[in-house]
């Protein structure tokens, strides 16, 4: 819950955007990133206004749109946990200090969310009053009756200290996840499942509400001074400061989101696709069903002038078989008074992860985990859905000379223009996710249990025999693995091979303590087989599959990775990579690389995000542009480039450069006042201020560096200065940094100055050294006090304005 309030902005530190912070040390690469398909499963927004809202997604990564969830850019300094929700909660203080809560750790942030500061851990609920006190729950083991108590501490100077208010609940399964306050300044908490409390006192004593007669799940209050709480059962109204309570039977589920704002109340359960409404302040309740009928409901809030935001989301019952609508995962806007309309598909927030990538001829051409098909022909600037695509349960995505193969449970398609339209080749449907070819023409497909192939490029299809009935496929598409050597002669699915073209099945020869469960295979020309597996990292294979050994050489942890490799690739150069999807723990997840045939791997994911429900950064998929680049797709953050390319590219002409220079801006400055205007652009610190900025591209070099900069800037305030590079090929970086000039004063410009106003020779005399000659040491005398003054001044903190609004 956010308290918007009136208070006069601070200085600003510098928020360079579009950047991410790199966590590990890289072995060749430079990642950066860049637009994808959007979507995703998103735990909160939050609203600081109507145009700036932030989210949270369920990998525990931060981002923020300033215009009204049109685009986001993700957050540094804030992460969730593996453990806990990762919804993220802010509340800001009357001086503008942020204080956020994400998957139990307390953060605060002075300077609007730029920087952001640690404060404590295992925090489950934080809520800050009319007065800026700050109040958190903690849950703690009573050892001498062996019992969990839930106490509430408030805090007077953000965080520094605590102290502890009473007790609220004992024997208890999990602390306070909720506090709040109605109008009257009672405060509430919710303890799931154990019921709602309430205290008269400021958190000092607590007394337990009870005529629920459900578990709460949420908990909030409106300006009128209504108290609603959700539980397992529906909806239930307090009109009198939880006194009493009525169970509103119009809401006929379970629910899980309560949101409040512009005098309408929103409930929704995560997994329908119906949401509640109440414009009479709870007293009645209206359904609405959304157009998109497959789409579910996963998140749900209001901005403070009514527009409401939902995160859709998949049907989880045809997540695997009957893929839903292309707009799951993406955002669903509804104005107040207006109808349906999903936000951007490029937008930057919790990008759908895309299982497969290909490069066709100029387009590049995905495959996301929600059963989509999605092109770019920008080079991954901006993505779209071909019309003609499979529109539900794509599982596998190929490519075989000019021609694209997609698996989808309507059948197989095929695409001769790099994806911009796609044709039904047969009917042939199921589960199939892995595709290969050979030198023959002959191709492949593997899934469902069952291995079939077509000589006549796809349009009929028959089985190919198999010898062992424990070498079929598994029961999901990231547990399948297939391989065919370029002869057609030898044909690898997860643990069997054939040497003979399939007519006869072998199981391979592991070590006796390696893990089987083949994720992913990979046949070099050489006729080294790799196989990376579900744990144990990698094994490899130089007699066509009849034995593997252990090639982990370097991966360390990365080695046991319970979360597999879900794909080995081979880029123009002979390096290979391998990609984990998911780490646990020490385990490590990300990019790994291997120039010498996949003896010895380094990390290379410096300028990759930390992912912190995995440990590290999460890759699903990899191709290599036709200019030598590497394009990577990720985990729920987005799609990534290389710097450059590992070699030449291979045919197909050169793709276009898609990414923005990289700005470096000069550190904010604090500079005097010239006069009661301000100081002009042009002054002398300034002037080296805006010279300092320099911008760097990967193909162009250096590229020049504009800036947003007034003629004066005005004193006693805080200029944003925005520096933007644009390279030859269009793509544009900005980044920022601020200018705040002092208070004017002219004592301080008689003295320091050397006394324009105090006469010239006199005047500078008496600046300098604190002057006796008439005029000028007077002028010096109020120099030196003017700056004592100021550093006084600058110590002192600005008293917030009037206008106070209370929490929706």
């Amino acid at each position: 819950m956010i308290k918007t309030k009136c208070y006069k902005q601070a200085a600003l530190a510098v928020l360079l955007t579009g950047s991410l912070l790199a966590t590990s040390v890289s072995a060749a690469i430079n990642w950066s990133a860049m637009n994808g398909p959007a979507g995703g499963q998103i735990s909160s927004f939050e609203f600081i206004d109507n145009n700036t809202i932030w989210a949270s997604s369920k990998e525990g990564l931060v981002y923020k749109s300033t215009d009204a969830g049109v685009s986001w850019q993700p957050v540094l300094g804030l992460k969730g946990s593996s453990s806990i929700n990762n919804a993220l909660q802010i509340e800001i203080d009357s001086s503008g200090k942020y204080y956020a809560l994400i998957g139990g750790s307390l953060y605060s942030s002075g300077d609007q969310g730029a920087n952001w500061t640690h404060i404590s851990d295992d925090i489950s609920g934080i809520y800050l009053d009319s007065n800026d006190l700050l109040y958190k729950s903690d849950v703690g083991l009573d050892t001498s009756v062996f019992q969990y108590v839930v106490t509430v501490s408030s805090s007077s100077d953000g965080g520094a200290n605590w102290a502890e208010l009473g007790e609220l609940a004992r024997n208890v399964t999990s602390a306070a996840s909720v506090i709040t306050e109605d109008a009257g300044g009672n405060l509430y908490a919710m303890i799931y499942p154990n019921g709602v409390y309430r205290s008269t006192d400021g958190g000092a004593n607590w007394s337990e509400i009870t005529e629920l007669s459900a578990f709460p799940v949420a908990l909030d209050a409106d300006q009128a001074g209504n108290l609603y709480a959700s539980t397992n059962d529906g909806v239930f109204v307090s009109n009198d400061n939880g006194a009493s309570w009525t169970e509103k039977t119009d809401v006929t589920t379970s629910v899980d989101h309560f949101s409040i704002g512009n005098g309408s109340v929103y409930a929704a359960n995560w997994n329908k696709s119906t949401y509640w409404r109440s414009d009479d302040q709870g007293a009645s309740w209206q359904s609405v069903l959304l157009s998109q009928s497959d789409t579910l409901i996963n998140r749900l809030d209001v901005s403070p002038t009514g527009d409401l935001y939902i995160n859709a989301y998949p049907r989880y019952d045809r997540l695997v078989f009957d893929m839903p609508n292309p707009q799951a995962g993406r955002i669903l806007k509804i104005p107040a008074g207006g109808s349906e309309s999903y936000l951007g598909a490029n937008s930057g927030l919790g990008h759908a992860g895309l299982n497969r990538l290909l490069q066709s001829g100029s387009n590049l051409v995905a495959m996301a985990e929600y059963g989509n098909i999605w092109i770019s022909t920008d080079g991954g600037n901006s993505w779209s859905i071909p019309a003609s695509a499979p529109a539900v349960g794509v599982f596998g995505l190929g490519q075989h000379g000019g021609t694209l193969y997609a698996m989808s449970s309507s059948g197989i398609y095929g695409s001769d223009d790099d994806g911009a339209s796609w044709t039904q080749l047969s009917a042939e449907s199921g589960h199939y996710s892995e595709f290969a070819s050979d030198g023959n023409g002959r191709l492949y497909i593997y899934g469902e249990y069952d291995l079939k192939v077509s000589d006549d490029n796809g349009v009929n299809w028959s089985v190919l025999s198999f010898g062992l009935t424990d070498c079929h496929g598994r029961s999901t598409d990231d547990e399948n693995a297939l391989a065919v050597s370029s002869d057609g002669v030898h044909v690898f699915i997860n643990e069997c091979y054939s040497n003979d073209a399939g007519a006869n099945w072998t199981k391979s020869t592991f070590p006796a303590t390696s893990s089987k469960v083949i994720h992913s295979l990979l046949l070099d020309d050489s006729g080294k087989l790799l196989a990376g597996k579900n744990i144990g990292g990698i094994e490899a294979s130089v007699d066509n599959g009849t034995s593997y050994s252990l090639s982990n050489g370097g991966m360390d942890s990365f080695g046991q990775n319970p979360g597999g490799l879900s794909t080995l690739f081979k880029d123009n150069s002979d390096t290979f990579y391998a990609l984990a999807p998911y780490g646990v723990g020490a385990y490590l997840s990300g990019v790994w690389s291997s120039t010498d045939g996949g003896a010895n791997w380094l990390r290379d994911n410096t300028g990759l995000p930390a992912l912190p429900v995995h440990g590290e950064f999460g890759a699903l998929a990899m191709t290599q542009l036709s200019d030598g680049r590497l394009l990577l797709s990720t985990a729920g953050s987005g799609l990534y480039v290389s710097g450059s390319g590992s070699s030449g590219g291979s045919g197909g002409g050169s793709t276009a450069d898609t990414t923005a220079p990289v700005i470096s801006v000069p550190a904010n400055i604090t500079v005097a006042a010239e006069s009661a205007d301000g100081t002009a652009a042009t002054q002398t610190d300034i002037a080296a201020f805006l010279s300092a900025a320099s911008a760097t591209d990967d193909v162009d070099g250096s590229v020049s560096v504009s800036n947003d900069v007034p003629a004066t800037f005005a004193a006693d305030s805080t200029t944003t200065v925005t520096f933007t590079a644009t390279d030859a090929a269009g793509n544009t970086a900005t980044a920022t940094a601020t200018v705040t000039v002092q208070a004017f004063d002219s004592g301080s410009s008689g003295g320091t100055s050397g006394g324009s106003s105090g006469g010239t020779t006199g005047g500078t005399s008496g600046g300098t050294t604190g002057g006796t000659s008439d005029g000028s040491g007077s002028a010096g005398a109020l120099g030196w006090s003017g700056i004592l003054l100021m550093l006084l001044m600058s110590l002192v903190r600005r008293r917030p304005c009037s206008g106070l609004r209370k929490p929706d």
